[in-house]
């Protein structure tokens, strides 16, 4: 059974509740997958093909915006299919959705170019399925029609 309003609108005010509080998670979970593993093998990898490691400010920024944009894409497409699916399948269904177009796909094709090696990317898919059903069980949390 769906949940949804009246009208079927989405209510704006909620999503963006929702949407910085998922992207929050996701910012944050960022830098403990940084801490965990992130730093250390993505710093093998730029070394392993003769780059150094982005560094400095702008990248931070970018990096951050990015993840942000993932938790708040999570909560949006969490709102969007509440209207059509049960709750439990409408958080799996943004997060899936994120999680392949936002972190399986970049990676996949890092890995053929052969920029990053197959370890690196299988942690970063595990990290980021869990980080993705976080941020779309804080949008489930947060975002009532």
């Amino acid at each position: 059974m769906t949940r949804t309003n009246p009208s079927g609108a989405v209510h704006l005010g909620k999503l963006m509740l929702a949407g910085f509080a998922a992207g929050i998670w996701v910012v944050v979970s960022g830098m403990f997958m940084a801490a965990a593993f992130g730093y250390r093998d993505m710093s093998a990898a730029f070394d392993a093909i003769g780059l150094a490691i982005p560094r400095g400010v702008e990248p931070l920024v970018v990096h951050t915006l990015v993840r942000l944009v993932m938790g708040m894409g999570v909560a949006a497409l969490f709102a969007i299919f509440i209207r059509v699916l049960s709750p439990a399948r409408a958080m799996f269904a943004a997060a899936g959705f994120i999680w392949v177009f936002g972190v399986v796909l970049p990676f996949a094709v890092v890995v053929e170019w052969g920029l990053f090696p197959w370890a690196l990317a299988a942690k970063a898919w595990a990290w980021g399925l869990g980080e993705m059903l976080v941020a779309a069980a804080i949008a489930r949390l947060l975002y009532r029609p």
